[in-house]
């Protein structure tokens, strides 16, 4: 298996291969590691003027510019090239250091310069045949600032393999403590395989599951069964996931809002976890989702958050698999009806363009029309 790793020279690099590491090490895969940078900003400082008559004019005058040596513009290229070739040597130097110091696995390194950067790395990908492509976020919003912009967004928009994203400061330790948070999905295979995967890296991970009482529609004030029914999905999940050989360290109920369960969670247990796995149905289904809890969380309580996306339908409760499937058909035709409305805006009179709510309702009925295939919905 190959893995390539899309750095920038930030200590963020430090942290994507450092988490990187042990996954390589238990999967025997190779990595390359890459660094990218923009090729525009590839050039020397350039002066007002021509450096010679910096010093020989005081003053200088249009006069002085038409004085100017015919060969200066050759010479600033030529500078340009040397700084190209200047930078290109530093990093990967830098990545031979990187891959040092943290990997045990078989490594290689490589520097490009590309103008448009998302292009460059999911080329560079493909070129190398990659199985995955590792790549890191700065901050704690989401995939908002990478690599100096929204690389990461683009790369995983459009890459045909996974994408394993590291957010700047989440890199965790052997041992470390994750909170699930869940409820109808904790039982969903694609947490249970997220699990897995994380222990396959750590055996000595924790997990401790907290379900919010979610209130269901049509009860006002009578929380009793809301709790009820997440203490039991609470119990039933923690023996299923016992008898895929994963014990929990806990499983708890909290507030019917998630990210005031986190809150309590957090505050009721200071220190003890590394991030937050939420785990929600696909975008134009999920409630969690339309909130933009994962956001929020990562936001106001400055703690990492991997996302699981559950796509497929409940495999052992045909109805609830039938209730699932419609939701997804009910999604898709919103979401179908919307783009609709946008393009006729678009083309109307007044030509009214609504681009980032249109990139959002493509991204979500993508997600909606996963989640109907992988479910099986027809």
């Amino acid at each position: 298996m190959r893995v390539l790793a899309a750095l920038d020279d930030s200590d963020l690099a430090d942290e994507v291969v450092e988490a990187l590491a042990p996954w390589l090490a238990a999967a025997d895969a190779e990595a390359r590691l890459m660094m990218v940078w923009d090729s525009r900003q590839a050039h020397p400082e350039t002066p007002t003027h021509p450096p010679d008559l910096i010093v020989s004019d005081p003053v200088v005058t249009s006069d002085s510019w038409a004085r100017a040596p015919v060969d200066y513009v050759g010479d600033r290229n030529e500078r340009r090239g040397q700084m190209i070739q200047r930078i290109r040597n530093e990093r990967l130097a830098s990545l031979r250091s990187l891959g040092a110091r943290h990997l045990t696995s078989t490594f290689d390194v490589e520097v490009d310069g590309a103008e448009d950067v998302p292009e460059a790395i999911l080329r560079a990908a493909d070129d190398y045949g990659a199985d995955m492509i590792a790549i890191g976020t700065h901050g704690r919003r989401g995939l908002r600032r990478v690599l100096g912009g929204s690389v990461a967004e683009e790369v995983i928009r459009n890459a045909r393999i996974p994408v394993f994203v590291v957010h700047q400061g989440s890199v965790v330790h052997p041992g470390a403590h994750f909170l699930v948070v869940a409820h109808d999905t904790a039982r969903s295979v694609e947490l249970r395989e997220h699990l897995e995967d994380i222990r396959t890296r750590d055996r000595n991970a924790q997990f401790t599951l907290l379900i919010p009482a979610t209130h269901h529609s049509g009860r006002l004030t009578d929380t009793t069964d809301d709790v009820a029914t997440a203490e039991s999905t609470a119990a039933e999940t923690r023996a299923v996931l016992r008898d895929e050989g994963i014990d929990l360290a806990d499983a708890r109920v909290g507030d019917p809002t998630p990210l005031l369960a986190i809150e309590d969670e957090l505050r009721d247990h200071p220190d003890t976890y590394a991030s937050v796995i939420l785990c929600t149905f696909p975008p134009g289904i999920s409630r969690w989702v339309r909130m933009d809890t994962a956001h929020q969380v990562e936001r106001h309580l400055e703690i990492p958050v991997e996302h699981v996306i559950a796509y497929r339908a409940p495999a052992d409760n045909p109805a609830a698999r039938d209730e699932y499937c419609q939701r997804l058909r009910h999604a898709a035709d919103t979401a179908r009806n919307q783009l609709a409305r946008i393009e006729a805006l678009s083309e109307g009179d007044v030509g009214i363009a609504l681009p980032a709510r249109e990139h959002s309702l493509n991204d979500e009925l993508e997600a909606i029309e996963r989640a109907l295939f992988e479910s099986g919905c027809g």
